[in-house]
């Protein structure tokens, strides 16, 4: 294996551990995947990726072992979590909040509309480095305003095998109904 194939495992591997709470958002991963690959192939420069991974594992070792608290890391280059996932988590958090709030389920931003923003040519500009809350709450806007009626649930069926949508249609209608005649009743009720 070569150790720019390392790299990218360990990016993966980076990325998967510490944005476990936005799982739900592919296009904002594929993003963050691709520019912070970008971000360590500069890094890099033009040193090997083996020398990269040494002087960066024997810089955290020597970090332990005096107990230094300086930052070994090259500019630039900060925690993952505090800098990339978090100011995005915490947009995500916000919107929660605000539908917990009692906002209007249709105003709230949600996970979908979190997803299209990362495909939108205005984010391919913004960086991993110095990725900022309010950065992302910008670019962070309503895309599709779901609107729900009591139709949802027969549009939704009418494509499934065995008339699904017709049956939905005929429980709002009232469903079949059968003439009660066991106690002398001749009221309508349901089979």
């Amino acid at each position: 294996m070569f150790a720019n194939d390392r790299l990218q495992i360990a990016l993966n591997l980076l990325l998967w551990g510490e944005a476990a709470n936005l799982r739900l958002c592919p296009e904002f991963l594929c993003w963050a995947y691709h520019k912070s690959a970008k971000r360590l192939r500069d890094a890099i420069g033009d040193r090997a990726p083996e020398q990269f991974i040494r002087h960066a594992a024997y810089d955290r070792l020597l970090q332990r072992q005096l107990g230094s608290t300086r930052e070994s890391a090259p500019q630039g280059i900060r925690s993952y979590l505090k800098e990339v996932i978090q100011p995005c988590y915490l947009t995500l958090a916000e919107q929660y909040e605000d539908r917990k709030a009692g906002s209007r389920p249709y105003l709230v931003k949600n996970y979908d509309d979190f997803n299209e923003t990362f495909w939108q040519r205005s984010c391919l500009g913004l960086d991993v480095v110095g990725l900022t809350q309010d950065a992302v709450r910008r670019k962070f806007t309503k895309t599709f305003v779901e609107r729900q009626s009591w139709l949802v649930p027969m549009v939704s069926q009418t494509g499934h095998r065995g008339g699904g949508g017709a049956r939905v249609l005929h429980a709002f209608a009232g469903g079949p109904r059968v003439l009660d005649r066991t106690d002398g009743n001749s009221s309508l009720r349901m089979p």
